[in-house]
């Protein structure tokens, strides 16, 4: 009877193994995690979409909203200085030819992310009607400011920094209101967003008949 226990090659290929299958269950529980993880994040954005359209169609309803159209002006900032319109980005929504009430696109003031020099952070918001409501994940948004070759940030006509948005998770990027849809008796206004964590896009639309 030979019992010289396992051999030197034998214990290196067992030990090969047993690695092999702990790489592949740590890669599966990984992945599988990932995946929960995108499905989490796409449940919130679709949530998201469904709110805001219910909220919008709701209230179009009630005020018997017969169109929609860009705000003439921007809007004075609200939530005090550390919130601010951007860029103009808000529709006026319409009754016999009058504002009854608008929504706009609101972001806050960058601040520096206290772990990198170069990055700063900020939230998304949409306005409506007096109340903030931030788009999922905003808060995880990080821009950089664009440096030259001499490593100074470069600036626009006006003097402010000019911001380089690589590092966006999600964002509402614009209105839209079609200019060809009057003749037809509608007005259709579409809010797309995205979020670049999982490349997720999607949009709200909703549509005004008179």
């Amino acid at each position: 009877m030979n019992n010289k226990g396992f051999t030197t090659v034998e214990v290196i290929i067992s030990f090969a193994l047993v690695v092999i299958v702990m790489v592949s269950m740590t890669s599966m529980l990984v992945s599988y995690r990932d995946t929960i993880t995108n499905e989490e994040i796409k449940t919130r954005m679709t949530e998201f979409k469904n709110s805001i359209t219910y909220m919008l169609y709701e209230d179009i309803v009630y005020h018997k909203i017969d169109g929609v159209r860009y705000c003439d002006e921007n809007a004075s900032t609200v939530s005090g200085s550390d919130v601010k319109v951007s860029n103009g980005k808000c529709v006026d929504f319409m009754r016999d030819g009058k504002s009854q009430y608008r929504l706009e696109l609101i972001e806050d003031q960058p601040e520096r992310d206290a772990n990198s020099e170069n990055q700063w952070k900020y939230k998304t918001y949409l306005n409506y009607r007096g109340i903030l409501i931030m788009l999922p994940d905003s808060d995880l948004n990080k821009v950089e400011y664009k440096k030259n070759a001499n490593g100074k940030y470069e600036t626009d006509s006006t003097g402010k920094k000019i911001v380089d948005k690589t590092k966006q998770v999600s964002v509402i990027y614009d209105f839209i209101i079609p200019s060809d849809e009057s003749s037809l008796g509608v007005t259709s206004l579409t809010i797309p967003f995205e979020h670049h964590g999982i490349d997720y896009y999607d949009k709200i639309k909703v549509v005004i008949t008179k």
